[in-house]
């Protein structure tokens, strides 16, 4: 369904004859600026359950069972946006970013005997992780017109995080596998879904919500989440952003202008 509502939504706006999104005539204004953000994160495991198995000895099995649950975090971020001239892909956007990730693993362990299969609880604990990120990341953006001054932004991205803080509370168990710590450098790729409009000639909101698709280092078989205890935890970064366009300084009036007519007709082509 979601599908079938973007692709009519692009369909429809073909059809429309809307002003560009952009002052891209209006002198006073650069096709670039800066922008500011605030949000939240929260992180979700899927499965959110998952049970190990070891065998101690030669008749009892130990049964391990690990309950991950997400934890609200914040995030703002500072940065710059510059248009580019293209359908495809009409700004991108670069910038650093602080955030901070959340996380909570319950563990309970079982002992069962072969030989009468009775299974006794062994041992029970909790643990929480919270990371503090500081972040540099770059997006190219796709913006798909919806109304005269809203679009619906689709976005690739990289992310560069290096980990400033971590603070751990609790116990977690340490079997084969187990992940004491969180890495503390990340290079991801990552997907961003949103709805932004224009507020005026200079300001611009949208609203996101970004998870990355694909660790690049340190590489973990193509995973994009997050290991750490015996679980694995997926960031969602929801964020809203204020971009405003910069301002031209005053020309001289006295000085004549080159117009490139070629220049201007690819302009107004932007959005």
């Amino acid at each position: 369904m979601l599908v079938c509502f973007l692709v009519s939504t692009v369909v429809l706006s073909q059809n429309k004859k809307w002003k560009p999104l952009f002052p891209v005539d209006d002198t006073n204004y650069k096709l670039s600026g800066w922008l500011v953000g605030a949000g939240a994160t929260y992180t979700f495991s899927l499965p959110s359950v998952t049970e190990h198995v070891y065998q101690i000895g030669n008749d009892t099995i130990l049964t391990a069972n690990f309950a991950a649950s997400g934890n609200p975090g914040f995030l703002v971020e500072a940065g710059r946006f510059t248009m580019t001239y293209s359908k495809i892909v009409p700004y991108l956007d670069y910038g650093v970013l602080f955030k901070l990730i959340r996380g909570t693993q319950d563990y309970t362990g079982y002992l069962t005997e072969s030989d009468n299969q009775d299974t006794i609880l062994i041992s029970q604990s909790s643990a929480s992780f919270s990371n503090y990120y500081v972040s540099a990341y770059f997006n190219a953006n796709n913006a798909i017109r919806v109304s005269e001054f809203g679009f619906i932004q689709n976005s690739l991205g990289l992310n560069i995080d290096y980990k400033v803080i971590e603070t751990l509370k609790g116990t977690a168990p340490m079997f084969p596998g187990s992940k004491s710590t969180s890495e503390v450098f990340l290079m991801q790729l990552h997907y961003k879904l949103g709805y932004g409009f224009r507020l005026d000639k200079k300001h611009y909101l949208t609203f996101t919500l970004e998870t990355p698709i694909l660790t690049a280092f340190p590489w973990d078989d193509g995973k994009s989440t997050i290991a750490i205890f015996d679980s694995r935890y997926r960031p969602v970064l929801f964020s809203v952003r204020l971009m405003f366009l910069s301002t031209n300084s005053r020309p001289d009036c006295n000085k004549p202008t080159q117009i490139d007519m070629n220049k201007k007709r690819n302009r107004t082509r932007l959005f």
